[in-house]
């Protein structure tokens, strides 16, 4: 094995010129920076056919044939060799061919792999196209075991296609409503799909058809209240008789004087006009001046005894028929409901 470098010729054959068939073997050489003014920057043969095997002939120049000029008979054989970078042409003539890496650049993308070699020339990271193909590296951004040019998400490990959210947000629909959750304003309601009123969690309802939601109705079952003011919730706050107690908490709604029955009940007021301590609605009869229960010789006594006007403010049970005077109408009251009470 030779190097054969920087050597040059005033016409042809820079660095080696083999003969009259000079059937020679060249053998694991180096051929380079040789030149050559006419012909066969590196070798020119003539008539010669000569072994050339496992060299490297690069970077050799002559106007033509910048490697090897065949001329006349030669057919050399070159196999198993590099042939690159020469100009002008890389070999001149007939040769036999057995693998080679014969190229016009040696090593376009600069890796330091011949073009030849190279299954991916112009690319100086690759020498083989890959699953990506030359000039896309076969990268795995996101360790999902595929390579970021077959990969919709290169940088989602979870998602290899965008799908309905978007590479970095899974697909998953948490509340089983059929709605992704990245669209889902409530993800975790499968009734709802926004916060609507009342908010994720809670139905919009409005029981009660009253225009606002139960979440918002103080009184949800009762249409006609939002809040359960004095009466609660299915009890409006009506003031039937307008006395200042709403029905609710009034024990005689309809009667104005009265809110409890009292004595005479709601209608009826609990007056006692003879000052006797007995209601007027509770006296037995017109002339039971004494509410025992009995018209006799007692009542008519106290008639007899009380004859006249009544004094103002003072008890007086003989003006049974309460006008302010015991007079005959009194008397005949007495007389005629003499006896026992009905």
């Amino acid at each position: 094995s030779c190097l054969f470098e920087q050597n040059d010729a005033a016409r042809t054959g820079g660095a080696m010129y083999v003969d009259d068939s000079s059937n020679v073997v060249i053998q694991s050489s180096t051929f380079t920076g040789n030149s050559a003014i006419n012909f066969s920057g590196a070798i020119h043969l003539w008539n010669s056919s000569p072994i050339v095997d496992d060299c490297g002939i690069t970077g050799n120049q002559a106007s033509s044939g910048g490697a090897m000029y065949c001329n006349g008979s030669s057919n050399p054989t070159v196999q198993y060799s590099t042939v690159c970078g020469n100009s002008l042409q890389q070999i001149f003539g007939s040769f036999v061919n057995i693998d080679n890496c014969i190229s016009e650049v040696c090593d376009s993308d600069g890796d330091l792999t011949f073009d030849c070699n190279d299954g991916c020339p112009d690319d100086p990271d690759k020498i083989e196209p890959g699953i990506c193909g030359c000039g896309t590296p076969d990268n795995d951004s996101d360790f999902d075991g595929l390579p970021d040019c077959l990969d919709g998400c290169p940088d989602d490990p979870n998602k290899i296609e965008p799908g309905s959210c978007g590479c970095g947000t899974p697909d998953v629909d948490s509340d089983g409503d059929g709605f992704f959750d990245c669209i889902d304003g409530c993800p975790d309601d499968p009734d709802k799909i926004t916060p609507g009123i009342c908010g994720c969690g809670t139905p919009d309802n409005d029981s009660d058809f009253d225009g606002l939601p139960d979440c918002l109705d103080g009184c949800p079952d009762d249409p006609n209240k939002i809040e359960p003011g004095s009466c609660g919730c299915g009890t409006p706050d009506v003031d039937s008789d307008g006395d200042g107690f709403f029905d609710c908490i009034d024990g005689c709604p309809d009667d104005p004087d009265k809110i409890t029955p009292g004595i005479c009940g709601c209608g009826t007021p609990d007056t006692d006009s003879d000052g006797d301590g007995t209601a007027d609605c509770n006296e037995s009869c017109d002339g039971d001046s004494n509410d025992d229960g009995v018209v006799d010789v007692t009542d008519l006594l106290s008639v007899i005894s009380q004859w006249g006007p009544c004094d103002e403010g003072e008890p007086c049970s003989g003006d049974v028929d309460d006008s302010g005077s015991v007079d005959v109408s009194d008397l005949l009251s007495v007389i005629s409901a003499w006896g026992q009470c009905s």
